[in-house]
């Protein structure tokens, strides 16, 4: 029986018996590849109670029924596991990172909107999280704008009212306090817009600085998105 150039579905033979088995089994893996969401493009070990569709993009050194199919997208099909060739400009979610990643026929980039076959990318990336607010002037996030990115804006949302003394709080970093925001509301669901007029990379990880401005916090949390872009060199 003969198979598909691109995806390998098996084609049905003029004399071919239980055509449903191949019918349905095509249209599973269309169902899977179709807007291509993967659990996880790190685990190495297939799960032990996958469900029926559920699709893996395979990392070097897979084990199990994965065994020798790294690079290969593996989907969960008839209660065994049908084994995938991701083609150059696929696209896939990938759930547990809840990031978008592109396949440039060799592997999978991060975040990459453009890339060279060589693997050379430009990327953007959203990088969302919730800080607590305890007592005093400033808080340092503890998650920090990554090394040799470019950060286009952060935006903001309180999600719990700031307490304290402050009349308003700034966003922004050590050396420019206010460089995502400055004279904001300290009330549930206020919000920071800071879209920077010229972007400014970063050449070392940097904390986000949230500061009281005319007295002091006493609690609150903020969600905080890290709006970027990065690069990826090329492959040696």
């Amino acid at each position: 029986m003969s198979n598909t150039a691109n995806l390998m579905l098996p084609l049905l033979a003029q004399s071919q018996a239980q055509k449903h088995v191949a019918v349905n089994e095509s249209l599973a893996i269309l169902d899977a590849v179709t807007q291509l969401t993967v659990e996880s493009i790190t685990r190495r070990d297939p799960p032990t109670a996958p469900v029926e569709g559920e699709a893996y993009a395979l990392p070097p050194g897979p084990s199990g029924a994965w065994s020798f199919k790294k690079g290969k997208l593996a989907v969960f099909v008839n209660g065994g596991w049908a084994f995938i060739d991701p083609r150059a400009g696929w696209r896939a979610f990938v759930r547990d990172e809840a990031r978008h990643y592109l396949h440039d026929g060799t592997g999978w980039l991060a975040d990459a909107v453009t890339a060279t076959p060589s693997g050379a990318a430009t990327g953007l990336e959203v990088i969302e999280f919730e800080q607590a607010i305890g007592t005093g002037t400033a808080v340092n996030t503890a998650t920090r704008i990554p090394a040799y990115t470019t950060v286009l804006g952060v935006t903001a949302r309180v999600v719990t009212a700031l307490g304290g003394s402050l009349s308003s709080w700034q966003l922004g970093v050590a050396e420019s306090r206010g460089r995502y925001g400055s004279l904001l509301r300290k009330g549930s669901n206020s919000f920071a817009y800071g879209l920077t007029g010229m972007p400014i990379t970063y050449y070392q990880d940097t904390p986000l600085r949230i500061s009281a401005v005319g007295g002091t916090f006493n609690g609150g949390r903020i969600r905080i998105a890290i709006h970027l872009r990065h690069l990826a060199v090329a492959r040696s």
